[in-house]
Parts: structure tokens; sequence; C-alpha cells
């Protein structure tokens, strides 16, 4: 899996994603360009496999063709071919060649759901959803990883692949999970908006369980705040005539009305002799995906759309056009918008917004009108003030 990224060696110093650096440097493989076909070729090295932390494989079926004779053996590996990461499809895979193997493997990292709508069936865990869930509403950001090892492919065969061709039919691998640690400005300036009346969102990529337990840890869903979901009951995100059912995030029993976005008189029943339960039934927000999103924009009610951005506190796995239409939807209710990012992904939205803040050196640099030097939020009280 270390092969799948799309990183480059400029000046000896690796550049791409930050977190695609990260990983490949945690790897401890070696990175070196070139070979018979200029970029094309990349070639990987790693010196050893410590059998604490993996056992060296010895047989092709085991590795899908990388064949290892001891725990010290040298293996080298170029990438015939790249898919990049593409936020409609969110994964990125890569086509990679042994040296001296007639064979090739396709390996696949991305969102989880995207990844299992490509893998075979029968090599899905039964508890895939059960273990997904348990991380993400810890907080954790997961990405899921697959493979397929194909025992003979030309290099001219394996550059008139389609990407379609070569993500299908994969075996799940794992997950690949991440803390995502709260800058220690994070909570504090959150407060701060909060106390001068400013409104808080959090619009990510990520998934929407993770975004909501990120989301409460830095207090933009207050301790006792009711968070709701929706899903598709009826048809899916390209379906006008589909419908929506929005569910407690702890508790699925608690519903809204799918209408007035009101909790539901039919949704399981509530004791108001209880001390602050009244007051909690009333306490609620909503988080809201970005396929979702997409169709509320395009199919319900402009009411359930206005509702939606007034009430909407968590906006998760949003493209970057998403991302863009929804800072232009909070606008058009006569929000006055600000957008915080640091990647590609954001530089659509941080053009949009009224004050557009880079935290990064990188791509949304150039969209932003401002730039942090700390790349973090505490520069947003001063620029506002």
């Amino acid at each position: 899996m270390a092969t799948c990224h799309s990183l480059r060696v400029v000046d000896h110093e690796l550049l791409g994603d930050p977190l695609d650096v990260k990983m490949f440097q945690f790897t401890g493989w070696s990175y070196e360009e070139g070979g018979d076909h200029a970029s094309e070729y990349i070639h990987l090295n790693h010196g050893t496999i410590t059998p604490a932390i993996a056992r060296p494989p010895t047989t092709a079926a085991e590795t899908g063709g990388y064949q290892q004779d001891s725990p010290n053996a040298t293996i080298e590996l170029g990438i015939l071919r790249s898919f990049e990461f593409v936020s409609q499809l969110r994964r990125a895979s890569v086509i990679v060649r042994q040296f001296g193997d007639a064979g090739v493997s396709v390996f696949v990292k991305g969102a989880p759901e995207s990844v299992r709508a490509i893998c075979l069936p029968e090599t899905l865990p039964v508890d895939f959803d059960d273990i997904l869930s348990q991380y993400t509403h810890k907080g954790y950001r997961v990405i899921a990883c697959a493979a397929r090892y194909e025992p003979k492919l030309s290099w001219m065969k394996v550059q008139k692949m389609t990407r379609s061709d070569a993500e299908c039919n994969l075996e799940f691998v794992g997950f690949i999970i991440f803390e995502n640690k709260l800058k220690p400005t994070t909570a504090g300036v959150i407060s701060e908006l909060g106390q001068a009346g400013i409104r808080n969102i959090v619009c990510t990529g990520d998934n929407i369980l993770t975004a909501v337990s990120v989301a409460r840890e830095c207090t933009v869903l207050g301790p006792d705040e009711q968070c709701f979901i929706p899903h598709f009951v009826d048809g899916d995100n390209l379906d006008p005539k589909a419908s929506l059912s929005w569910e407690n995030v702890d508790n699925p029993d608690y519903k809204l009305d799918a209408y007035t976005l009101m909790p539901s008189p039919a949704s399981a029943p509530v004791d108001l002799s209880v001390p602050g339960t009244a007051y909690n039934v009333r306490n609620y927000s909503l988080a809201v995906s970005g396929d979702v999103f997409r169709w509320i924009v395009d199919f319900a009610d402009e009411n359930v759309l206005k509702r939606v951005l007034v009430c909407g506190k968590v906006f998760a796995r949003m493209s970057p056009d998403e991302k863009h239409e929804l800072v232009e939807k909070l606008q058009s209710v006569d929000y006055c918008c600000g957008f915080c990012g640091d990647g590609a992904n954001d530089c659509g939205a941080l053009k949009a917004a009224d004050v557009g803040i880079s935290l990064s050196d990188a791509e949304a640099s150039v969209a932003a009108p401002f730039t942090s030097r700390q790349f973090d939020i505490s520069c947003v009280p001063t620029l506002i003030k």
C-alpha cells in the first residue's frame, strides 16, 4: 500500500498531500523517480521488513505476486500507472509491478463506502459497518484499502486500462485509522466566536460521524445538543422523488419531521418530567452529508433547504463544488460568510466566501485573499477585529 499515493520528488524533497507525505515517510520506504518510461515509472525500495511489524510473506499467493526469500530481502516496485484522488470517487489507485514479475498489482485507498463498492462482497468482513461506525463515532479518520493481482499484463495493456477496469473486483485489505487531534487553540477560538454571536460550521470531506465527533470536541456542537443525520429511505440522491429520514446520532428512535425538521411527535416518547429533557428536545442541530446536501439543493422544498442552512452545523463528505455551493447558499440567506481551508478541495469555497483564509502555503493560499502564517484558526478573531 506504500505505493498508493501521488507524491513527487522535487529538488530531493518529497512533495504532495501532507497526509500522504507523512504516511509514506512512516513506512520507511525510499523513493526514486525515473526508469524506462521516465516519470511514468517510479522506483520504491524497501530495505528490510521487521518481522515484529509484518510477517514476511513467502508465496506469490500471499503477496499478490510480491516474492520475498527472507525477512531482509529488498523489494523494488515500479508504479506503472496512477489514478489520482478524485473528489467524486473519493479514492486513489495505482498499478504496480515488482521487478522481475510478469504480473501487476492494483492498490486502492479511499473513503470506506467508496472502496467497499468496488470490492468483491466475499472479501468484506461481516462486521465492516460495525467497525467503521465504532471508529468514526470516536472521531477517528478512516481510510479503506483494497488490492488485486493480475498474473500477466504487459506495460502497453496497463497504459490502455481505464480507471473502471483497474478499480473493480478488488479484495478488501483493511482500514487505516488516524486520530484527528485538535490544535491547542481551536476550542478556545470557537468558544470566543460563539460568545460574539458568530455562528460556526464544520465543512469537511471526512466521514459524517467523524465530523460530528470533532464538532463536539471543539464545541461547535454543545455537550447537551442533539444532532440529527438524514438517511435516504426511498430512492437516492439522483431520484427527485426520494425521501429522507432524520435520525438522532445517538438514538435512532428520535426523529425529525421530514418537512418542518422539528422533533417528530411520532418518534420515541420523551419524559418531560426529567429536568432538562424539555430543553434538550429543542436544543438540536443537523449534520448533512454531501450527497444529501446535493439532493436537498436540487429537489427538496426551498423551506427545507433554508432550515438546513440555518440549523446545520456539520456538513461532511462535501466535494469541492459542494463546499463552494454551501458558501453561496449561506450568502443567499443573508449570511456574511467566512471560510477557512488548507487544501486544493477548499479553493472554490475560499474564493466564494466574503472572507477566505488559507491555513497552508499550498494551493489554498492562491485562492484565498488571506493566508495565516500560523496554520490554525487563531487568526480568525484578529482578522475580524
